[in-house]
C-alpha cells in the first residue's frame, strides 16, 4: 500500500509530510503540481529565479501554498528570487522577492486569482 498520499477527484490530498520536488537551472516556472510541495533550488552556475505565472497560464487554485528553499552552490552567485508574469500581484514585506540566505526558505500562498503573497527569510 502506497501511504504517500491519497488523491480524491483532483480536490483534496492527504499525505504524510510534504513532497520535495528538486528544481535547478536559471529559471524555474512554477506549475500546477506544485502546490503542497517543497521546491528544493539548486543551481551550481549562477543565481536562480522562481517565476509566478499568470492564472491564465496556471490556475492555481486560491489557497494553493509552495514552500523554496534556497540551496544554491555558486560560489558568487547564490541568489534566488521569486519573479511574477505580467498582471501578477507578489505581496512581501518591503517587496522583498529574494530568499536571503543559503540553506533558508520562504512560502508563497495565493490569496486571489492573480495575487500571492510570499513569507520567510527575505531580502
Amino acid at each position: 500500500i502506497d501511504q504517500t498520499g491519497i488523491t480524491a477527484a483532483n480536490t483534496f490530498v492527504a499525505q504524510q509530510g510534504m513532497p520535495i520536488r528538486v528544481a535547478g537551472g536559471n529559471n524555474v516556472v512554477l506549475a500546477l503540481t506544485d502546490n503542497g510541495k517543497l521546491l528544493m533550488c539548486t543551481n551550481t552556475a549562477s543565481a536562480m529565479s522562481v517565476r509566478i505565472p499568470n492564472n491564465s497560464a496556471v490556475a492555481f487554485p486560491i489557497g494553493a501554498e509552495i514552500s523554496l528553499v534556497n540551496v544554491l552552490t555558486h560560489a558568487t552567485a547564490n541568489t534566488l528570487g521569486i519573479a511574477q508574469t505580467a498582471g501578477v500581484i507578489l505581496q512581501s514585506k518591503e517587496a522583498a522577492n529574494t530568499i536571503a540566505d543559503r540553506f533558508t526558505s520562504a512560502t508563497l500562498k495565493k490569496t486571489a486569482t492573480n495575487t500571492w503573497l510570499l513569507i520567510g527569510n527575505l531580502a
